[in-house]
């Protein structure tokens, strides 16, 4: 089953990664970014449990920026984007939740996107609507040869 879109020069995925394969996700991320970026969009709803995922992201926060515009979003309200360190455990507190599009207001910080070391975008997501790209056509051929660390004979099936 092929799991992959694209379109022009963009890879989408086609289908959400969830459970184990969005847990496999996180640690091939983990393996090849550096950072990782979420958003508070103001002027809609913060819940407590974002209130408390991004109170326990705060010791990896490297930069937070006040803007109108980010990756795949403009806006006429501001948003806070923030970046983190992807470490182990940054990416545990990313792990509790169960797919890539939970990361959607008001239930928790949104749009999810990974950096690779050098500051290029290696995955990005918009939960709400149901969309991620990878960075280049590069980074999306090279997952799909990764092979999935429970099952070496088999690779990413997104």
């Amino acid at each position: 089953m092929n799991y992959f879109s694209n379109r022009g020069s963009a890879t989408f995925l086609l289908t959400e990664p969830r459970g184990l394969l969005y847990q496999q996700l996180i640690q091939l991320s983990r393996k090849r970014c550096a950072t990782f970026s979420l958003v508070r969009r103001f002027g809609m709803g913060w819940s407590e449990e974002a209130a408390k995922v991004a109170a326990e992201l705060l010791p990896f926060l490297q930069s937070e920026q006040l803007t109108k515009q980010w990756l795949g979003t403009r806006s006429s309200q501001a948003a806070q984007v923030w970046r983190w360190s992807l470490t182990r455990e940054s990416a545990l507190i990313l792990g509790k939740t169960s797919g890539l599009f939970d990361w959607q207001q008001p239930r928790l910080p949104e749009d999810l996107t990974f950096y690779t070391p050098d500051g290029r975008v290696w995955m990005c997501s918009c939960g709400h609507e149901g969309l991620a790209e990878w960075g280049s056509a590069d980074i999306a051929a090279q997952v799909r040869r990764t092979p999935i660390e429970r099952n070496s004979a088999s690779t990413f099936n997104f």
